[in-house]
């Protein structure tokens, strides 16, 4: 049953990243281009100015506290672009069309919503999504995922499969994802969240959502980490990463924030996000 109810948000909202409210978005305008070669932007872009250069700059900068040094190879492009203010703030997308290649991932920031009006970047906001977008990479990279192209897969025959699948593939088992996954979620979860996204009406979709919002208020770490196990786990990592360790308190959002500790080297990976970040923790 499971499978059935992740097959209906592959084909409903395939290929889709990203960190904000839960409003359609209109389709983001690019206004830069950059290749990413050991680290280092190499602009596509010919008619940039050296003022929106080094602002981009500034921006990479700030995206590169906020991915470990392990997983930075990943990245292959960075674009600057908008879709209008308070709107998505950063997106990752994995390279490729129908199989996609999910070594190689493009990460894109919204110019309006990461920079305010004096031209100060909005440090805070900017990393805290950097991080929930980083552990989309953590958990959809190609060593945590089989890519799949979806158009030719036998669905009765995967039917008994139960890894979690993603738009971009299969979970291996031992995936983070797919461990978070199998702990905290279950159908009931995943068929109210996909028969929400089949709302015939606005009025519906809010009533339906305030009313899943409420049933599990507890149980998510922000509004938005109910929209999917994948946002879920993104949400939820981000939280660890940027907030003392919680103690046990059988909430399940908390639950959802410990399971990370339970690896080590994911304990690493918030150790050196935190150091490379400059938090004055109180805590290991």
């Amino acid at each position: 049953m499971k499978n059935q109810f992740i097959l209906i948000g592959i084909l409903s909202s395939l290929f889709l990243f990203s960190c904000s409210t839960y409003q359609p978005y209109g389709e983001p305008t690019a206004l830069a281009l950059y290749d990413v070669q050991d680290g280092d932007l190499i602009s596509q872009n010919q008619e940039v100015s050296e003022a929106d250069l080094i602002l981009h700059q500034e921006l990479w900068d700030v995206a590169m506290l906020a991915i470990p040094a392990d997983y930075q190879h990943f990245i292959v492009g960075f674009r600057i672009e908008s879709d209008g203010p308070d709107q998505i703030l950063a997106s990752v997308e994995p390279d490729g069309e129908e199989l996609l290649d999910l070594s190689s991932w493009t990460l894109a920031v919204d110019l309006m919503d990461a920079v305010d009006r004096t031209g100060a970047l909005k440090t805070e906001e900017l990393t805290t999504t950097l991080i929930h977008e980083f552990a989309h990479i953590l958990s959809l990279n190609s060593n945590q995922i089989i890519a799949v192209n979806w158009n030719e897969v036998d669905f009765q025959e995967d039917e008994e499969d139960d890894r979690y699948w993603t738009s971009e593939g299969i979970a291996q088992e031992d995936s983070y994802l797919n461990l978070f996954y199998q702990r905290f979620w279950t159908d009931e979860l995943l068929e109210a969240v996909w028969n929400i996204e089949d709302a015939d009406d606005d009025e519906e979709y809010t009533k339906l959502w305030n009313d899943l919002s409420i049933a599990t208020y507890t149980d998510f770490i922000t509004d938005y980490a109910m929209t999917n196990p994948e946002e879920d786990f993104a949400e939820s990592f981000a939280y660890y990463v940027m907030n003392p360790i919680p103690e046990p308190t059988g909430t399940l959002s908390i639950e959802k924030v410990l399971f990370f500790d339970s690896f080590p080297e994911i304990q690493s990976i918030r150790t050196e996000l935190r150091e490379m970040l400059d938090f004055n923790s109180e805590e290991s």
